[in-house]
């Protein structure tokens, strides 16, 4: 299964630093509770036809945080999908 983080950094004008460097290097690691896995990132925005599902799955998971984040900037709020190593692109 895939996983999903939002950039959202709190609302700010701003995307976090992280997002720029998993879209110069997608391939980095992830830690899930003590396991670390290797991942591929891609990054989406509003214009990807998946976007919306993933929103919402992000959002409901985090209780309407992100419709609270995403009305404070002016930007689209990434989602990040983290594919892990040796498995298709899906989109989960």
């Amino acid at each position: 299964a895939d996983y999903l983080v939002t950039a959202s950094n709190g609302g700010s004008a701003r995307p976090p630093g992280w997002l720029a460097n998993v879209k110069a290097r997608p391939e980095c690691e992830i830690q899930v509770g003590r396991r670390k896995l290797a991942v591929r990132a891609r990054a989406t925005l509003p214009d990807d036809p998946d976007y919306a599902r993933r929103w919402a799955i992000v959002d409901k998971v985090n209780r309407g945080r992100y419709s609270a984040y995403q009305k404070l900037t002016k930007r689209p709020i990434a989602v990040v999908v983290l594919t892990p190593a040796g498995r298709g692109q899906s989109s989960r």
